[in-house]
């Protein structure tokens, strides 16, 4: 005969593997057999492992900006973006003349440094393609320019947005077919928890079946049952 194991981690995460016996076999739960299962005759509980999705991380454009007075220095600070596609700086007026240069820190590859275009009302315009990555936060600075006009430095890149594969919810089993039967288990799960019950070497008896349901989705696992 082939032995049947229960596997999963304790809350400190060391790994287990727990004997359940010959009978024991695993009904799944995910996302392709819904939001309930049913085990319609009676059965024993051995216990489940269940876990939730991870958090997925994506990138989406974002602008940045700032304006800036007369003769100022200013500095623009790109707060988590994760690279830079272009930098424009607009003057309200000509540029005075002379060498008057922008710096820009923690894109990839080091610091750049950039001659605003003098004697002119021309933007200074850098574009990076591909966009570059960044290495921490990106500051993008303008000296204070004697006889300088107004101007405004903006930016265009990515920002990281996370949305989860699986949302929190509640995992829960019933005795009896549905949800109206004695509640025997409650579980809460956020984002990427996971939960792994051994009910002992009798589990529980329910005489009337099993119902188990869920309220999230991406969960994946398995109740462990003797018929």
């Amino acid at each position: 005969m082939t032995e049947m194991y229960l596997e999963g981690r304790t809350a400190d995460g060391v790994a287990v593997e727990v004997l359940l016996g010959v009978a024991a076999r695993p009904i799944a739960i995910n996302d392709a057999n819904g939001q309930g299962v049913i085990v319609p005759t009676s059965a024993t509980l051995m216990g489940w492992n269940i876990a939730l999705g991870q958090k997925a991380t994506t990138s989406v454009g974002q602008e940045d900006s700032a304006a800036f007075a007369a003769a100022a220095a200013g500095n623009l600070t790109l707060t988590n973006f994760t690279s830079v596609a272009s930098i424009r700086v607009d003057p309200a007026g000509a540029w005075p003349a002379g060498v008057n240069q922008v710096t820009v820190t923690n894109l990839q590859g080091g610091a750049q440094v950039y001659d605003l275009p003098a004697g002119t009302a021309q933007p200074l315009v850098i574009a990076f393609n591909p966009p570059l990555g960044v290495i921490g936060l990106v500051v993008i600075s303008v000296p204070a320019i004697v006889g300088g006009p107004a101007y405004t430095i903006s930016a265009e890149g990515t920002v990281p947005v996370s949305g989860a594969i699986g949302q929190g919810g509640q995992f829960r089993i019933f005795s009896g077919n549905g949800p109206t039967g004695l509640m025997v288990a409650h579980v809460n799960l956020a984002t990427g928890d996971y939960d792994t019950q051994w009910l002992g070497p009798t589990g529980i008896r329910m005489r009337r079946g099993i119902y188990v349901e869920w309220t999230m989705t991406h969960l994946d696992g398995a109740i462990w049952i003797v018929d």
